[in-house]
């Protein structure tokens, strides 16, 4: 993960995902948006699966646990937005 800003009110992070890796379950505490800049794939969310390409965005509540899953041998490459001030969560 590389962080490109951390300022009080947002957070943004690029996180690269490759050969396929999937990015386990977790949660934020402040809402996220995730873009897929490159690739796609699939944001797990409970029971739902979200679409992640160039043209389909996810934006989730504070504390949903999700996990995200590239397509299959694929890399993927995402830009997070943490709109505000928190920490992330591993499960």
């Amino acid at each position: 993960m590389r962080v490109l800003v951390d300022e009080p009110a947002l957070k943004l992070a690029s996180i690269v995902l490759r050969g396929g890796t999937v990015l386990p379950t977790h949660h934020s505490e402040v809402p996220v948006t995730i873009m897929a800049l490159r690739g796609s794939g699939t944001v797990v969310a409970g029971a739902e699966r979200l679409r992640l390409d160039a043209t389909h965005a996810v934006v989730l509540a504070p504390n949903v646990p999700h996990a995200v899953e590239p397509d299959s041998g694929t890399d993927l490459v995402l830009l997070v937005h943490h709109l505000g001030r928190g920490e992330e969560h591993h499960q």
